[in-house]
């Protein structure tokens, strides 16, 4: 009579109790070896004697024996895995790394296949978004909305957050679109992306963004469809437009400062030469009062700067245009216009970067501003883009269908889609030549990388108040 084969779980459990320190039951019901950190064929006795007397599991197990942990390979610790390496923007691809493994094996952990890795990101990223819809749920709400181009590809980022706490702003959707936003993306961009939170469309209360025209007619749909509607245009791209207005008025200073630039921006030798006072700005004409620094700039150094750029012997046009450019006529004058007049503009900036920095402060700083000489007329340019802008309503309590306890929470709002702008620094990270993506995948990756340092920030923030 043929003997009986013993059930799979009997044998398993045998060697764990013969042998408890060298295994322990794995996954799926594997025996696994603590000391080797691998699934052992326990089906023949053999297998397992032959497996024990290896070199490597020999060699281990005479040194010191570290803490045990059970073959982690489950869907929680997948999940860890997933949303740590996202969160630190580490691709997936690394989780083949060899010196990475051998980490996790250290530390009695299996690290999951990138491909199992990558199975598991929607699932991180639903669960995020789970919580933020818990955090918006029942609420009222603002939308922060923009448009970048980033490596040829064209992206629409959308963030959000509620009234009650409006510091609290989350990245809810980042779309490809493959032609110009208008009116009707944006809407169509927005109205998803609310659905996708099921938030109530009358909950959405104001819209943040710059003054595109395309943005006006988006805003004017919402106002449309809700009397309550408010369209809060960013002040920060405002005091921006007057940087440009500022720069077109005074060419020989803008002749100056890409003069310079191009002098010494890919040049090391050149730039050791201003070590005393600093390489000359490298202006990137679409970040926010990098000219006017600029200008601010050759404004305190402009006799060392000369002296520095007259000194290089060397010939060449680069060398000849800021020679020239430093020779204007009315370069000092008109440096000293731009001081005098307009140098608090990048302090108003400054002010307007800060997270604290709300709707109300920024109104009357900036409607308050004092130019003591204006010869570009911008107080007025200013007054003028206020009154088209729903910030002053908001600040003069001009919408009737407001209540006062919206009113309170709209002026400790942002006043800049700053956050947007951050969103795309992140997205560009993300999508850095080398990594390929597929577009649906985008959302996933950059709401989880976004995200989870606003938890994190939260996080440390009622940790704070605890203390």
């Amino acid at each position: 009579m043929p003997r009986p084969k013993q059930n799979n779980n009997n044998l398993i459990r045998k060697y764990t109790l013969q042998y408890p320190k060298e295994f322990c039951i794995g996954h799926n019901n594997t025996l696994y070896c603590n000391i080797c950190h691998t699934i052992v064929d326990f089906k023949k006795k053999f297998n397992v004697d032959a497996h024990r007397k290896t070199k490597g599991h020999v060699v281990s197990q005479s040194a010191t024996p570290l803490q045990t942990f059970l073959s982690t390979t489950d869907v929680q610790f997948t999940a860890m895995v997933v949303e740590a390496f996202l969160s630190a923007d580490i691709p997936l691809e690394k989780l083949q790394n060899k010196k990475l493994k051998e980490l996790f094996v250290f530390m009695k952990h299996k690290l999951p296949s990138e491909s199992n890795a990558r199975n598991y990101v929607h699932q991180v990223a639903t669960q995020i978004n789970k919580k933020i819809q818990n955090k918006l749920e029942n609420k009222l709400v603002f939308i922060l909305f923009d448009e970048a181009e980033i490596l040829g590809n064209k992206y629409c980022n959308v963030m959000c957050g509620c009234l009650e706490h409006p510091r609290e702003i989350w990245l809810i959707n980042s779309v490809a679109i493959k032609s110009s936003a208008n009116s009707t993306l944006v809407v169509n961009i927005i109205d998803d992306s609310l659905e996708k939170f099921n938030i109530n469309h009358d909950s959405f209360v104001m819209l943040i963004s710059d003054a595109a025209t395309y943005m006006k007619k988006a805003g004017e749909v919402y106002k449309s469809r809700n009397r309550c509607f408010l369209h809060a245009k960013c002040l920060a791209h405002l005091i921006h437009n007057c940087s440009i207005r500022i720069r077109a008025e005074y060419e020989n200073i803008d002749k100056v400062i890409g003069s310079l630039k191009a002098l010494t921006i890919k040049n090391k030798q050149r730039q050791n030469l201003f070590y005393e006072i600093g390489s000359p700005p490298s202006v990137i004409l679409t970040r926010w009062t990098s000219w006017l620094r600029a200008a601010m700039y050759y404004c305190d150094n402009l006799p060392a700067v000369k002296r520095i750029v007259s000194n290089i012997t060397s010939d060449g046009i680069l060398i000849s245009r800021a020679k020239a450019a430093l020779q204007e006529t009315n370069l000092v004058h008109d440096l000293v216009v731009v001081k005098e007049c307009y140098e608090y503009l990048i302090q108003i900036l400054d002010n307007l970067e800060q997270s604290k920095y709300n709707i109300w402060t920024a109104y009357e700083n900036i409607k308050n501003i004092n130019l003591k000489y204006d010869p570009l007329g911008l107080k007025s340019y200013i007054s003028q883009r206020l009154a088209d802008n729903d910030i002053k309503a908001i600040c003069e309590f001009e919408n009737e269908h407001l209540a006062p306890t919206i009113y309170a929470s709209l002026r400790k709002c942002p006043p800049t889609s700053i956050a947007v702008e951050r969103s795309f620094s992140m997205l560009k990270k993300i999508l850095a030549v080398g990594r390929n993506f597929d577009v649906k995948n985008v959302p996933n990756y950059v709401c989880i990388y976004y995200n989870s340092k606003v938890i994190e920030t939260n996080d440390d923030s009622v940790q704070e108040e605890h203390v």
